[in-house]
């Protein structure tokens, strides 16, 4: 280093003072010790001109630095606010889609068929239109994680609507398919037609649950001849 260069040019100006000191009649010194000495002086003084300047320099660069620190940290906090800010946002979006969602599947179930939950009451509809909801939040969700943090694309509101259509569309196609189970009449009593004597008339009894109160009608044909048969 510069201070090390320096130190060790101080020593050896020191020693050629100390044998100039030696001669008590100063034309008596060597002009050799004497050329050597000036060159030393001169080496010195361009080094510390040197040294001041690298630490000139050096303070200058770490100002630069703090500036540049400080610039640093700010434009940091101002992207952090930013994308906090975009969170929020989004956040609040994706709420805002659940309820909607929420709303829907509930005023499916207590009002009867809505929109594409086009189905009939049963006992499982509840739960599915819930699931249905969590379903579409949970598909948003992944949307959401997939998105740029810095700003919006087409291609992700696009990906969002069409996820929540797909499962819309899919977990209302399964609450149908669930629920239509429910729709045909059980038949809890049927009158055996073995007891019915030949040239005899049959009546069927029928005992059925039907939750969309649809007209029964039922068919018998008769194997035996001369069997009367009623329906309705």
């Amino acid at each position: 280093s510069l201070k090390r260069q320096i130190e060790n040019l101080q020593e050896n100006l020191r020693l050629i003072d100390e044998r100039t000191s030696e001669f008590v009649v100063p034309s008596k010194v060597p002009l050799q010790l004497v050329k050597d000495k000036r060159e030393l002086e001169k080496k010195i003084a361009d080094l510390e001109a040197e040294l001041a300047q690298a630490e000139s320099a050096a303070d200058v660069n770490s100002a630069a630095r703090q500036v540049v620190s400080e610039q640093e940290e700010q434009r940091i906090g101002a992207g952090e606010a930013e994308v906090g800010a975009t969170l929020i946002g989004r956040l609040r979006s994706y709420l805002s889609i659940q309820l909607l969602l929420l709303i829907v599947s509930l005023v499916g179930v207590l009002e009867g068929p809505v929109g594409i939950f086009d189905v009939p009451p049963c006992p499982r509809r509840l739960i599915l239109a819930i699931l249905a909801t969590l379903g579409g939040g949970a598909l948003w969700g992944v949307s959401f994680l997939l998105r740029n943090r810095d700003r919006y694309r087409a291609w992700d509101r696009g990906l969002t609507f069409g996820l929540l259509v797909i499962t819309t569309v899919a977990l209302g196609w399964l609450t149908h398919q669930a629920c239509t189970l429910n729709r045909c009449p059980t038949v809890r009593l049927l009158a055996s037609p073995e007891l019915v004597e030949p040239g005899g008339t049959i009546k069927l009894t029928v005992q059925a649950d039907d939750p969309e109160n649809d007209q029964i009608v039922y068919f018998w044909e008769a194997t035996v001849p001369g069997l009367q048969k009623e329906g309705g």
